[in-house]
């Protein structure tokens, strides 16, 4: 849900960059090497790029060294460290679009872009940790493969529809809310939203009788 919140407000307000679905961001940097957009378009995909890949390895390393500890553990400080981010960003936001009419100067662009692409890998680390079928929202592809390819379609009839339908809904959602609250406030109160719903959210998650088990027991 998140996923989609952000790059709503990435596109809409970051330079056209998508800071969770790198896939965009690759595509960007191509059409940029062929001219078929400007190299301001190239540095903001490979800023987010290199960000979101820094997150991943912190996400990564954190799941390493936690492997043996249950879900709440580990789970409440990458979202300590997730919502951390994506209000620093908001932060950003605040400080740079006050009296410009919510343009934010490229300096706080790239600042921003970096804060929420970080968070995102943090967040996509997490996912693949706890290993949920269909639920990599930042690789909906897949998801979107595996809906087609095992339906009563594809000559298949797989128990995971619902799932992975929940996970493009989710994502879609989340894009459309973001650009509500995007166009309606700006960056720096939607950004700070998310970071309410991320805290909130695990916050919710480490309550249940799940958090308590470790990655290992319940996958």
């Amino acid at each position: 849900f998140t996923a989609g919140m952000v790059d709503a407000v990435s596109i809409l307000g970051l330079g056209g960059v998508f800071t969770s679905l790198m896939t965009g961001n690759t595509v960007l940097i191509g059409l940029s090497l062929g001219g078929g957009a400007d190299y301001a378009s190239a540095f903001r995909s490979s800023l987010a790029i290199a960000f979101f890949l820094l997150g991943a390895a912190f996400g990564g390393r954190w799941a390493k060294r936690r492997m043996n500890a249950s879900h709440r553990a580990w789970l409440l400080p990458m979202a300590y460290a997730e919502s951390g981010l994506l209000l620093a960003a908001a932060v950003i936001g605040y400080a740079f679009a006050r009296g410009s009419g919510d343009s934010l100067p490229e300096d706080a662009v790239s600042i921003a872009i970096a804060l929420t692409a970080m968070a995102m890998g943090l967040r996509s680390a997490t996912i693949t940790r706890l290993s949920v079928p269909d639920m990599k929202t930042t690789v909906l592809t897949l998801t979107l493969t595996g809906l087609a390819a095992d339906s009563p379609l594809g000559g298949n009839n797989s128990q995971r529809t619902l799932r992975r339908i929940g996970s493009v809904v989710l994502l879609s959602s989340g894009a459309s809310i973001g650009a509500l609250l995007y166009n309606r406030w700006g960056v720096a109160v939607t950004l700070a939203i998310m970071a309410a719903i991320v805290l909130g959210s695990t916050l919710a998650f480490s309550l249940t009788a799940q958090a308590k088990e470790s990655p290992k027991k319940s996958g």
